[in-house]
């Protein structure tokens, strides 16, 4: 199994604490909670609890897609996520330029 930090590039994108979210066994996505800095976090457009269900088009649940999301994220200028906020579908977009600006 890859390290967290390959299954999850991103995240010190936003150095937020994620945990795996699982439904009768099955993987589902990422539950994202702020880490040290909740501005950031916040500032990105997440929001504590929310559920990362997909990266750029890529089902997190699909243990097959880490590899192909790690490849992508190499070379990526914006990630776009799809979440699950309070039982809601929520698109967000991040550009990775900006977010660089910040650390």
């Amino acid at each position: 199994r890859p390290p967290r930090s390959t299954l999850f590039p991103y995240t010190t994108l936003f150095r937020s604490r994620i945990s795996a979210v699982r439904e009768e066994g099955a993987l589902q996505g990422y539950r994202v909670t702020p880490g040290r800095d909740r501005a950031q976090f916040e500032q990105l457009g997440f929001r504590p609890g929310d559920l990362v269900l997909a990266v750029n088009g890529l089902s997190l649940s699909d243990p097959a897609n880490t590899m192909r999301l790690y490849q992508a994220m190499r070379s990526a200028n914006e990630v776009s996520f799809e979440l699950l906020r309070a039982g809601e579908a929520v698109a967000l977009s991040v550009s990775l330029d900006a977010a660089s600006t910040d650390r």
